[in-house]
């Protein structure tokens, strides 16, 4: 009997303790109106319930610093940075005594709200109302808000959320949401187009740690552009910038003079092919080492062009928005043959039409010489592409052209005999921190960094084939880019035909210049190729927009990691923009 008395105490005991630390949001509402000064007036209403605690009131804060790829200042030491201005708070219409930290310890915007002397209890609405500056991306063709309107920080239940983007002036173009743990690319339970200048996004229920991110983009030149720049860690900056200065001088000096070596000093001059059989994926890879997603959507489209892949644009129309995707299909058998140029088109074949998630599977795929003609017919959505993971077949298209180039004698690899030397200073580093001495152990342990970042960056250099073929690509790209006055002037054929601009065209993509190249035949009729199937009369100016997109489309795909870019374009993730923190009761 006295077991079964302590068993319904024990429960009883359970079931109060939940009842009474049972804290949660009811509903959190976020109004974010942008401004052509590219600031934003965000309002937060949270109607918080503190369930039967005794509590003071509640917190938020807000990461002062975000990182944008490609937007990164002083080689990391500097973040882009948010401003807060305005700052008013209300609780249950009323204002309500807060204090703030412009910039806390862990680097946040921190909001402390209610009486140290006074406690409260039930449900009470907070109105948190802020301007913020320096949060708006810029990118090449766009601009755009990427806000965690709801951050991965707060620690309860939050019932119901409403994010609003509005202005009275820009009209959004695309916009998307997301929601989840941190990375999370799920989608919010609704966005929906109120008007030109308004959209909306609903959640339900996000449990503990779990936010709410929105973006949506709007035209180049519709704001201002603002941007500021913080240190994130201003005492050991101060400290070392000497040393790093004096020494990356020095090993920059070091590093040119490796790099090019073999340099050639013959002018470019305008040409009007591309160097003999180098295919556009190598084109676009010489020039910088690197093998960027629009060098495989080159691949793709030379592919198409040679028979293989069948393209159509599929438009996803619905009364709210419209979207659009691509369609590949395998039409025809891919004929093997043994050389480089062999390997690259299967394995972007595999990458696209592969259902294989096994490394050892795609790589044996590759390796061997089992026919893809098997896959004949098979189709895919780029959309479905961009789910899986693909940083292997990534990562074995680029060693393909790295051992291409260094094979025909384009690239020269240094000698990995000598990396032993750099576990000297990492030694010595060790040695000095364990002795005490802090100042040299700092110093010992940017010239281990250094050398290790020495040793990554000068591993492969252009030999003197390299760099002449490296400046023929560069003169085939004056040619692309020219005006059809200079192409006149220049080789005297201004009425050019309609199988030079689909001939060219990968090139064009995998240098980046596509809609440059297609301005040229603006004036020319150009048939729909049979390897695209699209909407509408066939222009070449509008079909190289297409393929743009269609290469933008590819970058979500293939790209090797996570972007904290573009959100309003399906790039994003849970707590991928900027703002977000968190809060929650004291």
């Amino acid at each position: 009997m006295k077991n079964i008395f302590k068993l319904i105490f024990t429960i009883t005991i359970f079931i109060f303790a939940q009842n009474t630390f049972a804290e949660e949001i009811k509903n959190y509402v976020v109004d974010i109106e942008l401004h052509t000064d590219s600031s934003m007036t965000i309002t937060e209403t949270i109607d918080y319930d503190f369930g039967n605690l005794q509590k003071h009131g509640i917190f938020r804060f807000i990461p002062l610093y975000f990182e944008v790829d490609g937007q990164k200042k002083m080689y990391g030491l500097q973040q882009r940075e948010l401003q807060f201005e305005n700052l008013s708070v209300k609780r249950n219409g009323v204002s309500e005594t807060y204090t703030k930290k412009v910039k806390d310890k862990n680097g946040n915007y921190f909001i402390k709200i209610g009486k140290p002397n006074e406690t409260i209890t039930g449900i009470h609405s907070y109105e948190i109302k802020y301007d913020v500056l320096g949060s708006v991306r810029y990118f090449e063709d766009y601009d755009e808000v990427y806000w965690n309107a709801i951050g991965l920080d707060w620690k309860i239940l939050i019932k119901n959320s409403e994010i609003n983007i509005h202005s009275k002036e820009i009209e959004f173009k695309d916009f998307s949401c997301y929601t989840g743990y941190v990375g999370s690319q799920n989608q919010c339970q609704s966005a929906n187009r109120k008007s030109k200048n308004a959209v909306q996004f609903l959640e339900k229920n996000l449990n503990s740690h779990q936010g709410f991110t929105v973006a949506a983009s709007f035209d180049k030149g519709a704001i201002t552009r603002n941007e500021f720049f913080g240190f994130t860690t201003k005492a050991l900056i101060l400290a070392i910038v000497g040393i790093i200065l004096t020494i990356g001088i020095t090993l920059t000096r070091f590093i040119r003079g490796y790099q090019r070596k073999y340099f050639v000093h013959d002018p470019i001059h305008p040409r009007y092919t591309p160097p003999e059989n180098l295919d556009a994926i190598f084109t676009g890879y010489i020039t910088d080492k690197v093998l960027h997603p629009r060098d495989i959507s080159a691949g793709i489209i030379q592919l198409a062009r040679d028979g293989y892949i069948e393209i159509e644009k599929i438009e996803n129309t619905s009364f709210f928005r419209s979207s659009s995707d691509y369609s590949l299909t395998l039409i025809k058998e891919l004929v093997e043959v043994e050389n480089e140029s062999y390997k690259i088109k299967k394995s972007i074949l595999q990458l696209l039409f592969s259902k294989t998630q096994n490394i050892a599977s795609f790589l044996n795929g590759i390796s061997s010489n089992n026919s893809i003609g098997e896959c004949v017919g098979s189709h895919v959505l780029l959309s479905e592409i961009s789910k899986r993971n693909d940083r292997t077949q990534h990562s074995f298209i680029d060693t393909i052209i790295k051992k291409y180039f260094l094979s025909e004698g384009l690239f020269e690899q240094r000698s990995q005999k000598n990396n032993g030397y750099v576990l000297i200073p990492f030694v010595l580093t060790f040695i000095t921190f364990i002795i005490g001495n802090i100042v040299f152990g700092f110093i010992m342990f940017f010239i281990t960094f250094i050398s290790i970042f020495m040793l990554a960056t000068i591993n492969l250099r252009y030999t003197e084939k390299g760099w002449k073929t490296k400046h023929a690509i560069e003169g085939f790209k004056l040619f692309l880019e020219m005006t059809e006055r200079d192409r006149y002037e220049f080789f005297n054929n201004p009425a050019d035909n309609s199988q030079e601009f689909m001939e060219y065209l990968p090139y064009a993509i995998a240098l980046g210049v596509e809609k440059k190249w297609a301005k040229q035949f603006e004036s020319i009729t150009i048939p729909q190729p049979e390897w695209y199937k699209g909407s509408g009369p066939f222009v070449a100016a509008g079909f190289a927009h297409e393929m743009s997109s269609f290469s933008k489309s590819v970058t979500s795909s293939v790209a090797t990691k996570t972007s904290s870019g573009s959100g309003s374009h399906g790039g994003g993730s849970s707590g991928g923009g900027s703002g977000g923190g968190g809060g929650g009761s004291w």
